[in-house]
């Protein structure tokens, strides 16, 4: 005789299982073709990890350098989304290493590679990294924000602050980089500077999270001075 347990677990709505995209939408063939498509889909879906091991695989068929070059770049920048800079490291030295990157690609790479590097806490060569990147793609705000938070993170101050003052010249109302060049005033001293960068940065994207973490700095800086 089935137990009422049985009855009621039988009886409940068995969800559904999603099905990954790349099933409905790519060949299963052992191509470039194919695993790009995967890697391409599952990047869509938020799966990160699953598209780094799909342009991992490409790399691995991939026949031309530059291809092959451009899919381990690729599965580079998935792993670091994916938040596994140790995994990151190697596709990305792999594409480096080919030299059939062109300038803007390298270069973006190079900034993926100063990430992974400093995420496995080796701060000093994820600057090298950047300050390479720096002669391909000195345009890129982000490129600046990450050297000003590892120079700020080794207590190089003056070296952050020229960073930060680099990164605010191609994006003067970004929040990230005015919350950090506050950061970098109160490492140096010097607080007016810090509530400046801090009430820009309020202004200019209320809201943002490194908006609100300026709004609170600025809030114990006025607190501090009321006392």
């Amino acid at each position: 005789m089935i137990s009422l347990l049985a009855l009621a677990i039988a009886a409940q709505e068995v969800p559904p299982v999603a099905t990954p995209g790349e099933v409905l939408r790519c060949a299963e063939d052992a191509s470039v073709k194919s695993a790009l498509c995967r890697a391409t889909v599952a990047q869509g879906e938020g799966r990160h990890a699953d598209s780094a091991r799909f342009f991992e695989e490409a790399a691995l068929l991939a026949a031309d350098a530059g291809e092959q070059a451009r899919a381990n770049a690729a599965a580079g920048a998935m792993w670091l989304a994916a938040g596994d800079p140790t995994r990151a490291l190697g596709p990305i030295d792999a594409a480096l290493a080919s030299q059939t990157l062109d300038a803007m690609q390298r270069g973006f790479t190079l900034i993926d590679r100063a990430t992974a590097l400093y995420g496995l806490s080796r701060a000093d060569e994820a600057l090298v990294a950047l300050d390479d990147a720096a002669t391909l793609v000195d345009q890129d705000p982000y490129l600046w924000f990450l050297g000003g938070r590892i120079a700020l993170d080794l207590e190089r101050f003056d070296d952050a602050e020229l960073r930060v003052g680099n990164g605010l010249l191609l994006a003067p109302d970004s929040p990230e980089l005015l919350h950090l060049a506050g950061l970098v005033a109160i490492a140096k001293g010097e607080p007016d500077s810090a509530k400046d960068y801090w009430r820009k940065a309020v202004l200019a994207a209320p809201g943002h999270p490194a908006a609100r973490a300026a709004g609170q700095g600025l809030q114990l800086l006025v607190g501090d001075e009321a006392e």
